[in-house]
């Protein structure tokens, strides 16, 4: 998921964009099978490790 879109936008433009994909990708996730959940967590759980490392 690829927000950039090379445009200049404000801050408040490109979290409001990245807030509704993620509502729409959560809206979604109710309709996965188990495995798939377990998949999904465990990435998003790598991608807020992985930020949480670049802020410190």
């Amino acid at each position: 998921m690829d927000l950039d879109d090379g445009e200049d936008h404000s801050e408040d433009d490109y979290l409001q964009r990245v807030a509704d994909e993620l509502t729409g990708s959560l809206d979604n996730i109710h309709q996965c099978d188990t495995t798939t959940l377990k998949i999904v967590r465990s990435a998003m759980k790598e991608g807020i490790e992985l930020l949480n490392r670049e802020i410190d």
